[in-house]
């Protein structure tokens, strides 16, 4: 197998192709961000679907989707000015500027992972029941479109 490789002036060795290992590690790094990135994802959907009553769900989701949408587009332009920003703008030293570009994408994950626990902590008192409550309806229609006024008492 050929390799394209330079010498540098330490006299070291650098290689044009990746290694096996190497391949293979990124490989596994790639999949277990885009598993945890998709079980994230649904757990986050999942404690919106639980914050809402069952009859404005759809809304809840579509405005979900909306800025899961504009996140997506909006993210790689701020993460590329911010990198831009922070490694080469002069306010800091390319190390610090790097540190400061980890630590502003460190501290956003970190304001979303509280903002979801304070969504997923609920008392069982508040929490919302997806069943419907048959003793608040007190007419419904049959099977064959007449409409039946009941008591609660009758229908349960």
């Amino acid at each position: 197998q050929e390799t394209d490789s330079t010498t540098d002036s330490n006299g070291t060795s650098n290689s044009s192709t990746l290694s096996w290992t190497a391949f293979l590690y990124l490989g596994i790094l790639l999949s277990a961000c885009r598993i945890f990135g998709l079980v994230f994802f649904s757990s986050i959907t999942i404690a919106t679907n639980r914050t809402v009553i069952p009859s404005h769900r759809g809304t809840m989701n579509g405005v979900s989707m909306l800025g899961g949408s504009c996140a997506k587009g909006l993210g790689p332009m701020f993460a590329g000015w911010l990198t831009a920003s922070g490694i080469s703008s002069g306010a800091f030293p390319p190390k610090i500027g790097s540190a400061v570009v980890f630590a502003v994408i460190g501290l956003c994950g970190s304001f979303t992972a509280a903002m979801t626990y304070t969504l997923l902590e609920t008392n069982d008192d508040e929490e919302l029941d997806s069943t419907i409550n048959v003793e608040n309806f007190h007419s419904f229609a049959t099977v064959d479109g007449t409409k039946n006024e009941a008591s609660p008492s009758t229908v349960a």
